[in-house]
């Protein structure tokens, strides 16, 4: 029996001792004394002193030169000339006014200038004659002014009615309406028997190339691009296609209500594939950021509180918001971290503020 109670003793010890054992293990893992250590791969925060970037913007396409035809004389409208949507050279005639009403006007002065003329010739005559009689003191002075006004004032009215024909030979010319530019005519704005008022438009014609992209940037930018603007480099993306061109305007003033800069890039569009108001991005090159901090991507982790990375430091985690600039290649340009300082790299999730880790390597 007495073996028995022995037996029994040493059983409950045991069971107490393996308690102890267990509590004190439970214990330590509560404190922190008794955790898992995570491996973590780690990147060093280093300044680069200049960085080439390429910065991409919405832009939209403007035609080259866009004229609208105004009528700059009245009447009837009797004939059109060209095919809507057809490309047209420089000079071309266009439209036809009914030129009857200048035809006469034109034939009118033609009359009145030949008459003026002939006047002038016999007045020029006849002051001529009285001068040297002048002279010879055979008539008196006032028959000498006579003559020199009358020979004066038949000058001027030649002169006058010259510049008359010559305003009538250009009313009579704008009854053709010609062409100022060389390009594709858009749908006539008037029809044929329509009666046209002087300033009335006629039709618009566009020249697409070259074609513009114009487009605008943040006031974040101004600074960067300002600095390089003699080494852009334009490349128009659109429809899957890459076309180089060069900026060819950058505006002085910034827009009051967005805080844009307006820039404007050429493209030459031969195919004519390109058309005024389509959308497209410009990605602009031979750009440089100078002292920015680049991080690798999957370093960043995306909080509701924003995008936070973990500093290592002596094997503790300690979680640090930063803010993030812009994006290149596989990496954040970023603001809130100071060269030499390490990240981690893997097991973002894991990881907890004050976390021991063991650092596996470090990669460059």
């Amino acid at each position: 029996m007495l073996r028995g109670m022995k037996f029994v003793i040493k059983r409950i010890l045991r069971f107490f001792i393996f308690l102890l054992i267990v509590a004190s293990a439970t214990c330590s893992y509560a404190k922190g004394q008794y955790t898992f250590i995570p491996k973590v791969d780690v990147y060093r925060v280093k300044v680069y002193r200049k960085l080439p970037v390429k910065l991409t913007y919405p832009a939209r396409l403007k035609s080259f030169k866009d004229v609208i035809v105004k009528a700059q004389v009245s009447g009837i409208l009797l004939k059109r000339f060209f095919k809507e949507g057809s490309f047209v050279k420089k000079g071309t005639v266009l439209f036809l006014i009914d030129p009857s009403t200048y035809e006469a006007k034109l034939d009118q002065l033609k009359a009145e200038l030949a008459g003026a003329k002939a006047e002038l010739s016999y007045a020029k005559a006849n002051y001529l004659r009285i001068k040297k009689s002048y002279l010879e003191n055979l008539v008196s002075k006032d028959q000498y002014d006579k003559a020199e006004y009358e020979f004066k004032s038949a000058q001027a009215r030649v002169k006058s009615l010259e510049a008359q024909v010559r305003l009538a030979q250009i009313n009579l010319s704008y009854t053709r309406p010609r062409s100022p530019i060389s390009g594709f005519v858009r749908m006539r704005k008037v029809d044929v028997g329509n009666l046209i008022e002087f300033g009335e438009p006629l039709v618009e014609i566009v020249k697409i190339d070259p074609i513009y992209a114009e487009f605008s940037i943040p006031d974040s930018d101004i600074d960067m691009i300002m600095e390089n603007s003699h080494h852009l480099k334009a490349t128009l993306i659109v429809n899957g296609k890459r076309i180089d061109g060069k900026i060819d305007f950058i505006d002085r003033k910034i827009d009051q209500y967005t805080q844009t800069l307006k820039l404007r890039a050429i493209f030459k569009n031969k195919n004519l594939l390109l058309f005024p108001n389509e959308f497209a991005k410009v990605e602009l090159s031979g750009v440089f950021r100078e002292n920015e901090v680049l991080i690798p991507q999957r370093a960043v982790l995306q909080t509701t509180k924003g995008p936070v990375v973990f500093l290592i430091v002596k094997d503790r985690v300690s979680p640090k918001p930063i803010k993030i600039l812009d994006q290149y290649k596989d990496y954040f340009i970023v603001k809130g971290l100071k060269p030499g300082q390490f990240i981690a790299l893997d097991n973002l999730l894991k990881l907890r503020p004050n976390m021991k880790v063991a650092v596996d390597k470090t990669v460059k």
